[in-house]
């Protein structure tokens, strides 16, 4: 059950990333809705245009046009454990290619175990007992809508070994090895971690294996640029991570790492490498006023430059209010919005919940949403209850039209072209009554 309804969730990423950019207006276009559903979980899709007629979409090879002049909407249900509707309100220029994530399907993915040798040093610095650490991978895993999981995968040095196992996807790949010192021995807080040196290995992976690495062909880093944090908007301490990845990897390698609380650094392979340098900054915090959870996320390429991350600006007070089947979403500055909610939308026959997933995009100020009036097309009734939890998700920057849980879904193999260039700021909020 929780896997099948984070995989929903996960999914209303591709319904984000279809969007074009820009801002609203009075435009004639074609909208283009392609169906991701090679488990056949779709129920119905329909759409209008303004405030016209619900109409059918019928697919072919997956895809289906409409023309759309001003604001339109497309609604899709598709089967579950519980249903989900999918919303999306929008025009042509915010976006005009809409994606139904029915059911996806994931890459495989498989435990290994890596052992490396490391000569007494590299470059100047030398190898460690304790403070030395070994970083394989760094997996990075975001959830609805911006819950997370950021694990530098990896082991502490003893006698010049080092072990970890990480989760690797099948097939030929490169895996980039980075060497660290953390600063302290044992069970110590680590505040940053020290850059020392890399190793580039080759590993055909088609199980749960072991591989050595020797200890030739370490290399110093190139560059070590710094790492730090502006409060100027948030006053909460985000986790910076640093994640390098070029063609030919199939996962993150980790470069760098802070605690927010101290100035860091992270490593830079030679410019001859390439590769994409993703700055990942992320922290939550629960309002004591009963605002409800906040949680905020910085991904941007940061060009093996360096990096002082400043995290999008706290919800304000009133920012998600709910009154029935309305919800008022005020964020400053907001681009766009993702929401989720429950106790909402139900099965016209049997009662039973279905979830519901929108895409929005405001106009001049606040957006007062109402779920989509489909139901008798697609076989729910609004029908709000006492118990819900509602999250909605505010872009400040968003410059790849995309959710970070579409970025990094489970079984998921990163992409070069998309990281690059990529900058997306984000703050959630997490409101729910009752049970």
């Amino acid at each position: 059950m929780r896997n099948k309804r984070i995989l929903a969730l996960l999914a209303l990423g591709l319904l984000l990333a279809a969007c074009g950019g820009g801002t609203g207006g009075r435009d004639t276009s074609d909208v283009t809705v392609s169906l991701v559903d090679p488990a056949g979980a779709l129920v119905g899709a329909v759409y209008r245009v303004g405030s016209g007629e619900w109409r059918e979409l019928r697919f072919a090879d997956g895809q289906a046009t409409f023309q759309a002049s001003g604001v339109y909407e497309v609604v899709a249900r598709c089967r579950g454990e519980p249903d989900r509707v999918y919303h999306t309100k929008a025009t042509p220029t915010q976006m005009d290619r809409v994606v139904i994530p029915c059911s996806t399907v994931g890459a495989p993915q498989v435990q290994v175990t890596l052992t490396a040798q490391l000569p007494p040093t590299i470059g100047q610095r030398p190898v460690e007992d304790g403070s030395t650490s070994l970083k394989a991978e760094l997996d990075v895993r975001f959830f609805p809508l911006l819950g997370w999981a950021l694990i530098p995968e990896g082991g502490a040095v003893q006698s010049r070994r080092a072990q970890a196992r990480p989760y690797l996807p099948v097939g030929s790949q490169d895996v980039v090895l980075t060497v660290a010192n953390t600063g302290v021995t044992g069970t110590g807080v680590i505040h940053c971690l020290a850059p020392m040196g890399w190793k580039r290995v080759q590993l055909d992976i088609q199980g749960s294996q072991s591989y050595t690495v020797g200890e030739e062909g370490w290399q110093p880093f190139h560059a070590t640029p710094s790492l730090s944090v502006s409060s100027r908007n948030n006053p909460s301490v985000p986790s910076i991570y640093v994640a390098y990845f070029r063609e030919g990897m199939r996962s993150l390698g980790s470069v760098g790492f802070s605690d927010g609380t101290s100035a860091c650094q992270y490593g830079t392979l030679p410019p001859r490498e390439g590769g994409v340098y993703l700055g990942i900054a992320v922290d939550s915090v629960f309002s004591e006023s009963g605002t409800g959870w906040q949680k905020f996320a910085v991904l941007k390429d940061i060009g093996g430059q360096d990096w002082t991350v400043e995290m999008p600006p706290p919800w304000p007070e009133g920012g998600l209010t709910i009154s029935g089947a309305t919800l008022t979403l005020n964020y400053p500055g907001a681009l766009s919005y993702a929401l989720q909610a429950d106790g909402f939308l139900w099965d016209r026959e049997t009662q039973a919940e279905i979830l519901l997933f929108a895409t929005l995009f405001p106009e001049d100020g606040a957006v007062l949403y109402t779920p989509p009036g489909a139901g008798e097309e697609l076989g729910y009734g609004v029908t709000p209850s006492d118990t819900y939890s509602v999250e909605a998700l505010a872009f400040t920057r968003n410059n790849k039209n995309t959710l970070p849980s579409i970025l990094f879904a489970p079984g998921a193999l990163p992409d070069e072209a998309t990281l690059r260039g990529l900058d997306l700021a984000a703050a959630s909020l997490f409101v729910g009554q009752g049970d």
